[in-house]
């Protein structure tokens, strides 16, 4: 949660603000998800035993990660682990660069009063970007109820964002 001090002169501004910040936290987010993989890789069985482990199924939650998990381990890792209760060992770095990809991805929804809210409002402004934020929260919590979210983190974020993100952004000066 990034609150502004003061309003941004402009609505580009506004863009600015909520692009960067998502944006660095991915990149950096992705540099220690691939060198954490690639650390669990390099390892044999006996000392990858001894890393942390992620549920498959929160692992499947993001497209990337899973993506990148079956790239750089191998064809099968999270879906041969697919069944309920199934665990994936990971280096600490891996996991770090997990949950920060799975965060900043978050941050980018346009909903409530976070990053990607403040995109919405500077590319459709006030109105639009209302109803694209109540079209959001519909389908993220139709996904969470009727089960197209293993993990409940969609529900989880959007029970977050309409309690604590609810405050109207700061108007852009020249919006």
């Amino acid at each position: 949660i990034t609150p502004l001090k003061s309003p941004p002169p402009n609505l580009t501004s506004l863009f600015d603000f909520g692009l960067a910040g998502p944006l660095l936290g991915f990149a950096a987010s992705l540099a220690f998800f691939v060198e954490g993989l690639s650390m669990t890789a390099s390892l044999d069985f006996d000392q990858v035993s001894e890393f942390p482990v992620l549920p498959t199924y929160l692992l499947r939650t993001s497209a990337l990660g899973g993506g990148l998990i079956e790239f750089i381990l191998g064809k099968g890792a999270v879906m041969q682990n697919a069944a309920a209760g199934a665990v994936l060992p990971l280096h600490p770095f891996a996991i770090t660069g997990f949950v920060g990809i799975l965060t900043n991805a978050l941050a980018l929804l346009p909903i409530g009063n976070t990053d990607g809210g403040r995109i919405s409002v500077a590319m459709f402004g006030r109105r639009g970007s209302y109803i694209v934020k109540s079209f959001t929260t519909a389908i993220l919590c139709a996904a969470g109820l009727f089960g197209l979210d293993g993990a409940g983190v969609l529900l989880t974020y959007v029970l977050f964002a309409m309690i604590w993100q609810r405050e109207m952004e700061a108007p852009a000066r020249n919006e």
